[in-house]
């Protein structure tokens, strides 16, 4: 039993999410915070279908009204029709847009997202306007960029989000390689390694000083401490991914960097060997 009790008799993507969805809202009943990663884009009707998605939002809102929902998706997919559909299914909800960087030419040239700056800007407007919540997610280290290139371009981008959604949530998202990417090849040719944990550090801290009061920042560094995640020597990464774990849940922990000197001088070395930019807007 799916939970379909008129209509069009549902497609067999739809019976499998449906009893998906049956499952989750059994397991987290009254959990505070739900958050439905798809990989993709939640309100893409050909990605997930748009009755099983808001089917889903009506079961949080109906066993669990109290949690907040956290959905994602690309910027061309946020319109009014369809945020009118998320609200009319569950009201207390955030939407996050992957953005990755502010600069046009860094997100079209090396990460190639398929939108601009502008796109992201409408959708942002449309989900305030809206009465939802924004978070943008912001990519730490594409590829050809180096350490400090990276610091740079992402310090760069959580001042323009800030000015432009004050208020909002920003996810510093440190780049992660995955089996069979592009990037992938790189690593294992020795032309690119994940940025590191103290880079992490150092953008939270200096961005905290800057961004507008509300602004909520954080970061959780997926496969962090690892070869293939954010990580510093080994010796230190656990300490470093605590303090960013602290500060991230309120933004109130102290956020300065570590006193731990293993690897301070390769992470100075490899920010002040890679201050060249490839691409530069303007």
């Amino acid at each position: 039993m799916c939970g379909y009790n008129s209509g069009p008799r549902p497609s067999p993507d739809e019976v499998c999410l449906s009893e998906q969805v049956i499952w989750v809202l059994n397991e987290l009943r009254s959990e505070p915070y739900l958050k439905v990663f798809t990989s993709g884009s939640f309100l893409d009707g050909n990605e997930i279908p748009m009755r099983s998605a808001m089917e889903l939002l009506k079961g949080v809102n109906s066993q669990s009204p109290g949690t907040k929902v956290l959905i994602e998706s690309r910027p061309e997919f946020i319109t009014d029709r369809s945020l009118m559909m998320v609200k009319n299914a569950h009201d207390d909800v955030e939407i996050a847009i992957g953005l990755e960087t502010s600069s046009d030419k860094v997100r079209g040239s090396l990460i190639q997202k398929g939108f601009s700056w502008k796109d992201y800007v409408r959708a942002g407007n449309l989900v305030i306007e809206n009465g939802f919540e924004l978070k943008t997610y912001l990519l730490l280290k594409p590829p050809f960029l180096g350490e400090y290139q990276a610091y740079h371009d992402v310090m760069n981008s959580i001042s323009d989000v800030s000015r432009t959604f004050p208020g909002s949530r920003i996810s510093v998202n440190p780049i992660n390689i995955q089996s069979g990417t592009s990037l992938e090849g790189l690593y294992h040719q020795g032309l690119y390694r994940p940025p590191w944990l103290r880079t992490v550090v150092k953008v939270l801290a200096e961005a905290k000083g800057m961004v507008p009061q509300g602004t909520h920042l954080m970061s959780c560094p997926t496969a962090g401490g690892r070869k293939r995640g954010a990580h510093n020597c080994g010796e230190c990464d656990g300490a470093f991914l605590s303090l960013i774990e602290r500060f991230s849940l309120d933004n109130t922990s102290p956020l300065v960097l570590p006193p731990i000197e293993c690897c301070r001088e390769d992470w100075l070395h490899e920010m002040g060997t890679s201050m060249i930019f490839p691409l530069k807007d303007g």
